[in-house]
């Protein structure tokens, strides 16, 4: 066989093998909305954090100041959950963990990126919401009653 038309597929199957990894990480959700599929990658700066009842704004300081997270967006009136961003220099997967391991935290998930850089939660089979500077609750409470 001649080898000129044998390297297009032998490049094709590197690239197969070398992503397989990495789509095996991806998720995606149809948006029936729009009739487009949107694909998500897990991020490894952000984590959102469910908190279990009687959180405070002052105990969300002390775990964040004690893992060296940055709270990025919160709302632990209602709903209890941190945006909490994870440093660079530090284990995500550790910081995962050692989050979900705590007893005032009843839920940790990686925020999830979409193709166009949105970030936001999947939580499969139920519904995914994306981060947006100044949305208010009622605004928010709108599109998922609208969805």
């Amino acid at each position: 066989m001649d080898m000129q038309r044998l390297r297009p597929l032998h490049a094709a199957l590197i690239l197969v093998l070398l992503a397989a990894p990495v789509a095996a990480q991806d998720y995606f959700y149809d948006a029936k909305y729009v009739g487009e599929r949107i694909h998500l990658v897990q991020s490894n700066d952000e984590i959102l954090v469910k908190f279990g009842d009687g959180i405070t704004d002052q105990a969300l300081a002390a775990l964040s100041q004690e893992m060296q997270l940055d709270i990025r967006s919160k709302n632990l009136d209602r709903l209890r959950y941190a945006r909490l961003g994870v440093p660079i220099s530090s284990s995500f997967d550790g910081i995962l963990l050692a989050l979900r391991q705590r007893p005032d935290v009843k839920r940790a998930i990686p925020v999830l990126i979409d193709q166009y850089g949105g970030r936001r939660v999947f939580v499969p089979g139920q519904f995914t919401v994306q981060f947006v500077e100044g949305l208010g609750v009622q605004t928010a409470g709108k599109q998922f009653a609208r969805g």
